[in-house]
C-alpha cells in the first residue's frame, strides 16, 4: 500500500461521512416547530401546576 492509496481513501471516506451527516440531520423547519411546541406545552403545564397550587 503506498501513501496515495492511502490518501485516496481518506478523501473518500471524508466525502462518504460528510454526505451520511447531511442526510441524516433535521430539517430547520422541523426543528424550528418542535421547539416551539414544546415551549408551548411547558407553559400550559406551568399555568396547570399554579393553578393547582393556587398560586
Amino acid at each position: 500500500m503506498n501513501k496515495m492509496d492511502f490518501i485516496k481513501g481518506v478523501g473518500l471516506g471524508m466525502v462518504a461521512g460528510a454526505a451520511v451527516s447531511m442526510m441524516c440531520t433535521p430539517k430547520k423547519k422541523h426543528a424550528k416547530t418542535t421547539a416551539g411546541k414544546m415551549i408551548k406545552t411547558a407553559g400550559r403545564i406551568l399555568n396547570d401546576v399554579q393553578d393547582t397550587m393556587c398560586l
